[in-house]
């Protein structure tokens, strides 16, 4: 009999480590994310419980694409969708997979936030970023039951906290050190770099014509070298008069770090080592 109960006990402790015991209904699941910021704060936070898949395939310029009808009802079955209610697109995604499927689980990442001037200002902002990772822990929390769960994603939270908080202050403090406060960019999407303290000349197609005369003055003076742009993005009219009237300026394109490619996750890039690629080509006009 005690052989047969050994035998027993033996044969339900195989099946539990081979076959696994979940301890929440949130583990394990398929999650589904709308842009790359979103994908790097839940890999951090909850990537060992969720299998994290991208509305976008990788590379691909997101405002141009275009999510197909059968694409929706697929991505309505994930049981979690997260996405940033601010940007449009996304907002009405959303409501396009609650329609598909109302038991849905989502998460707004923009929750009580705001933009000024475009929508990359808030991941281009770490402590924006850092908001937007704030409100995937609160959403998780209030589907998880499991306090072990909890615990561990308020650890991880506190540990991206950690990281988010040096790389702010690794661009706060290269700005304050700089020796120019001075930046000239092609759009007013770039004008998030006020936030750390420079001063940012839009050369847009609506710049006034002293602008430009400015900004000129500031390339003979040798005072400019660099126009900013973010790759994908055309010129500005004024920008390409510039360049092509003023020997030795250059135009520098930074990361939106909406979307990544292929090659930049095989080669381990993430949202840290792309917003230090940033700093240091901004660096290259303020020091």
């Amino acid at each position: 009999m005690k052989k047969k109960i050994l035998l027993c006990l033996l044969t339900i402790t195989i099946l539990l480590s081979t076959t696994g015991c979940k301890k929440d209904n949130m583990e394990d699941i398929d999650i589904v994310v709308t842009n790359y910021p979103n994908e790097y704060i839940l890999t951090s936070i909850y990537g060992e419980h969720a299998n994290i898949n991208s509305v976008y395939p990788d590379g691909v310029n997101v405002n141009n694409y275009k999510v197909t009808s059968k694409r929706k009802k697929d991505l309505s079955k994930d049981d979690l969708f997260i996405y940033t209610g601010l940007i449009e697109r996304e907002r009405i995604l959303a409501v396009d997979l609650l329609d598909i499927n109302n038991d849905l689980k989502i998460i707004d990442t923009s929750y009580v936030l705001e933009i000024e001037n475009s929508e990359e200002e808030l991941w281009l902002n770490p402590s924006y970023l850092l908001m937007m990772a704030k409100n995937i822990e609160m959403g998780l929390n209030e589907y998880i039951s499991s306090n072990y769960l909890k615990k561990e994603i308020d650890d991880n939270y506190e540990k991206l906290k950690v990281n988010l908080s040096e790389l702010d202050a690794d661009y706060r403090l290269s700005i304050e050190n700089a020796k120019s406060k001075r930046i000239v960019v092609n759009s007013n999407e770039l004008k998030y770099l006020e936030k750390f303290g420079l001063e940012v000349i839009v050369l847009d197609d609506k710049a006034l014509d002293k602008t430009y005369s400015e900004v000129e003055k500031y390339i003979k003076n040798d005072e400019v070298k660099y126009i900013y742009k973010f790759k994908d993005e055309k010129n500005s009219e004024k920008v390409d008069n510039l360049v092509s009237n003023n020997d030795g300026v250059e135009v520098v394109e930074l990361h939106k770090i909406n979307n990544i490619t292929d090659k930049e996750r095989e080669d381990k890039q993430d949202y840290i080592s792309l917003m230090k690629d940033n700093l240091e080509l901004i660096k290259q006009a303020i020091y």
